[in-house]
Parts: structure tokens; C-alpha cells; sequence
């Protein structure tokens, strides 16, 4: 699914959805400076639900293989990356 899709989020929230996908380390241009030479993809996912409280949360996850240099022996390296973060929709100061 493209992410620039609309979706219903109150469905994607109340039903505990995911949305997962794909990029190119070419569509990233600010990686693109850093990474030594093209990346494999970068895979990505939201996974939408609703906390104990019901408000709405977004669990995101984003995992690559970077093409690296080391910065200590200048080899070529690959530099696992994982990242992991929650979103906490609010509509006012709890």
C-alpha cells in the first residue's frame, strides 16, 4: 500500500491495522550522503491501536542494512539499523 494513500484512521485505530512497506535508500536523500554506495531497502511499518486509556497510539518501526565505511580502518561495512518509536495522539494536554 502507498503510504500517500488515504485511509480511515478511526477503522485503522479501533481495528489494530498495520501499514508496512518499502523504500529505496534512493528515495532518502539525506541518507544518500551518508551511506557508502546504494543500500538494500528499508522496510518500514506503522501499526495503528488504541491504548488503555483508547487513545490512539502508533507503534512505528523502521530496519536497514547500511552500506558503511568504518570509521576506524576505512573497510566497508554493513551497519544494522533498527528504530523503534510510539506516537501518542492527543487531543488536548492530559
Amino acid at each position: 500500500m502507498d503510504i500517500t494513500q488515504a485511509i480511515d484512521l478511526e477503522e485503522y485505530f479501533q481495528k489494530g491495522k498495520t501499514l508496512e512497506g518499502t523504500f529505496g535508500s534512493n528515495q532518502l536523500l539525506r541518507l544518500v550522503e551518508i551511506v557508502n554506495g546504494p543500500t538494500d531497502s528499508i522496510n518500514w511499518a506503522l501499526q495503528f491501536s488504541l491504548d488503555n486509556d483508547k487513545r490512539n497510539v502508533i507503534n512505528c518501526s523502521i530496519t536497514a542494512c547500511l552500506n558503511a565505511i568504518c570509521q576506524r580502518c576505512g573497510d566497508e561495512m554493513v551497519l544494522p539499523i533498527t528504530v523503534n518509536s510510539t506516537l501518542c495522539a492527543v487531543a488536548k494536554d492530559d
